[in-house]
């Protein structure tokens, strides 16, 4: 897909803190327009860096290879005060990152195709509650059902359920060893887990998703520590489970974002086979304990923990005494898929949602879709 570079002109009036202004929806393409958003976002989202830092971040990470998929990657857009040279001030902002999607049909078939997760949704503090982050969303819709040629979008949410883990520093003697899982290490597990999940979802449940190495969190520990995590997961000594992680440091947190089983590879629904399984994902998730304490981390979250997942945190529990808080999001973003053009006779599911992954898995049936801009 060529990188599409129409953008249809779209302004709004609004009674803002300086009386009536025009405003207008642009994609910021210049480096001056694009820093001018990430002020923006720095200021609601930005702790615990400096804005200066916050602005060399969002710098680092427009140029990480997985931001130039398919020559899109991330685009900023924004919504300006009309001004006559174009460089009006900035009021609101939010990003886009093209996402090669697989999507399951109410029909049962299984096709590749494009979409967009959204992000970094922000308002100036001056211009809130004036409908601007739902005018900017309706804009960036209606370029995605055109130029961006989208089949679906996501909208990035943190409700849902988790499970957080106390810290603790238990014997593992008992269990399967675990080795660190360094960053080379992760595109060859990903290309097989992709494979993996594309041959489970041509003839199961729908259950794919593709994995974002998250960068973010490595540039804010350069900036807040001194130093970048090494290890990005852990790994058992055969290969097939294993655990990618992701260092939040903002809220000392260490998050498993995937989280990946033999089982899952091998069909084996065997006792003695998920056993192995059980013993093996409970050495993971003591070595995750290990990397949050190493790095003075508070504790560990799991989100949307499966039933095998809960089998095994109740493992770790009763046989190691780590302390387990069952927990549900309910007072944060609702989770927003939309189909292009809007498409309200889809059912969109999001089999698994992972934190700050920006991911999206769908599963198209024939009943009532919601619609993502409700705010």
């Amino acid at each position: 897909m060529d990188k599409p570079e129409t953008v249809e002109p779209l302004s709004t009036i609004i009674d803002g803190p300086e009386g009536s202004e025009v405003l207008i929806f642009n994609e910021a393409t210049t480096t001056e327009l694009q820093v001018k958003c990430f002020k923006i976002v720095g200021a609601s989202f930005g702790w615990p860096l400096p804005e200066v830092d916050y602005i060399e971040r969002e710098k680092f990470l427009m140029q990480r290879p997985l931001t130039h998929s398919n020559g899109v990657g991330i685009r900023w857009w924004c919504l300006q005060v009309q001004g006559g040279d174009g460089s009006g001030r900035v009021v609101a902002t939010c990003k886009t990152l093209n996402r090669d999607l697989l999507i399951r049909t109410a029909a049962g078939g299984t096709r590749e195709g494009q979409g967009y997760c959204i992000g970094a949704v922000a308002t100036d503090k001056r211009y809130r509650r004036l409908g601007l982050a739902e005018f900017l969303l309706r804009a960036v819709a209606r370029w995605m059902d055109g130029a961006g040629e989208a089949e679906a979008s996501m909208l990035y949410s943190s409700i849902g359920k988790s499970v957080s883990l106390c810290l603790i520093s238990p014997n593992r003697s008992g269990l399967p060893p675990t080795q660190p899982l360094m960053p080379e290490d992760i595109p060859a597990l990903c290309a097989r887990d992709i494979e993996n999940i594309k041959a489970k979802f041509s003839k199961d449940k729908p259950a794919a998703d593709k994995i974002l190495m998250t960068t973010g969190a490595a540039f804010i520990s350069r900036k807040t520590n001194g130093q970048v995590p090494p290890f990005r997961g852990a790994i058992n000594e055969y290969g097939k489970t294993w655990v990618y992680w992701h260092h939040d440091f903002p809220d000392r947190e260490l998050t498993i974002q995937r989280v990946v089983t033999a089982a899952q590879a091998t069909e084996d629904k065997e006792d003695e086979g998920q056993q192995i399984v059980t013993l093996a994902l409970a050495s993971l998730l003591l070595a995750a304990l290990d990397e949050a304490q190493k790095w003075k981390l508070h504790k560990l979250v799991i989100w949307n923990p499966t039933a095998e997942l809960h089998h095994v945190i109740d493992f770790v529990q009763e046989q190691f005494g780590v302390d387990v808080i069952n927990e549900e999001r309910v007072n944060s973003n609702v989770p927003s898929v939309r189909w292009g053009g809007g498409n309200e006779d889809k059912t969109s599911e999001v089999v698994v949602y992972h934190k700050r992954i920006l991911c999206l898995e769908l599963r198209a049936s024939r009943s009532h879709c919601h619609h993502p801009l409700t705010r």
